[in-house]
């Protein structure tokens, strides 16, 4: 974990000053107790890593002088999470996990099953902050970002591979189709509520957007496992972590 790392939402240069301030202030100052002349690490979620002098304290800000500044090198794909909405308990474990795994872009609507049909704007601020924080500890340098469709048959810009978990007998292993495809593109996986899809839903995924069933296990898994699961198995495939 990058303890010393610090997120301010600017473009950085080298030898230009900013402040950091109210939260990440507080962690920076009170939690991790860093004073004049320390020297931190800070992210803006966009792919930049700069490093930073403290030059001043404030009472509610710190003056911060950019000393160095690497960008790192866009991928060629993305990793969608195209997920059912789920009770908070079992969404901020999706999001903090997922982010780890390398998911570019969260994808949230209401299924027939979903225990939740819509989140507030507090609430969306809340998953946002979640995603920062998870960010920050595992040393990613861009941000996930979270999209929020009103229905399954209303999303936009899905990506042309896309799977679903499916839990019939004759869905084939999820990591014996993902080595029958050329991966070198986007990538959408569906993951449906507690309850999982209904019928009209697989058919309307496999129609509308070629969703590909696959399965994840032998076992039905949990809405959070499931996702999880997904997402380990094609970052396997992908090479990466």
């Amino acid at each position: 974990m990058p303890d010393q790392r610090f997120y301010v939402p600017l473009s950085f240069q080298v030898d230009a000053t900013f402040e950091i301030k109210e939260d990440e202030f507080r962690h920076l100052i009170k939690v991790m107790r860093n004073d004049v002349g320390d020297t931190i690490e800070l992210i803006n979620g966009k792919g930049d890593l700069a490093k930073g002098v403290i030059e001043n304290v404030l009472s509610k800000a710190a003056q911060i002088r950019v000393t160095s500044v690497q960008t790192m090198v866009p991928k060629k794909y993305s990793m969608i999470l195209i997920q059912a909405m789920a009770k908070k308990s079992h969404m901020d474990y999706i999001l903090e996990k997922a982010t780890e795994l390398g998911v570019d872009h969260f994808y949230l609507f209401p299924s027939q099953h979903s225990e939740k049909d819509s989140y507030s704007p507090s609430q969306i601020e809340r998953m946002e902050h979640l995603i920062i924080a998870a960010s920050k500890q595992c040393g990613r340098l861009t941000f996930p970002k979270i999209h929020i469709f009103p229905s399954l048959q209303k999303m936009e810009n899905l990506p042309t591979i896309c799977f679903f978990g499916d839990v019939r007998k004759e869905a084939p292993p999820f990591l014996d189709k993902l080595n029958e495809l050329n991966l070198n593109n986007s990538f959408g996986f569906f993951i449906g509520p507690e309850s999982g899809f209904t019928a009209k839903e697989v058919e309307y995924i496999e129609s509308k957007y070629r969703g590909n069933g696959v399965s994840l296990h032998e076992n039905i898994l949990r809405v959070e496992t499931a996702s999880i699961a997904a997402l380990a198995i094609l970052s396997h495939r992908l090479g990466i972590g």
